[in-house]
């Protein structure tokens, strides 16, 4: 089983090549959280351009990923949740 995380511009070019979709959601006053919260030296997001083109981003994935076929998770439970789930939608689709 492999877990490739993250996303691509040619990524419906590439769908086929996946068993599984996934998409790990997150409301937004979550996401903004995560963001400006975030330790270390990864400042991506933070300027308030660019978190706000990630919360418009963020709208439309869930639905987008669905339309492909995905799962949708939500990613505002407890980590061990978010994992039981995922391997638990890896496990029943392989």
């Amino acid at each position: 089983m492999i877990f490739l995380c993250g996303t691509s511009t040619d990524e419906v070019e590439k769908n086929h090549l996946y068993d599984t979709l996934i998409c790990l959601d997150i409301d937004e006053q979550t996401l903004r959280n995560r963001i400006t919260s975030r330790g270390g030296d990864n400042d991506f997001g933070k300027s308030e351009h660019e978190l706000q083109q990630t919360v418009e981003w963020r709208k439309g994935a869930a639905p987008y990923y669905q339309s492909l076929g995905g799962y949708i998770v939500d990613a505002t439970m407890p980590v061990d949740r978010v994992v039981d789930e995922i391997v638990g939608i890896a496990t029943v689709d392989s």
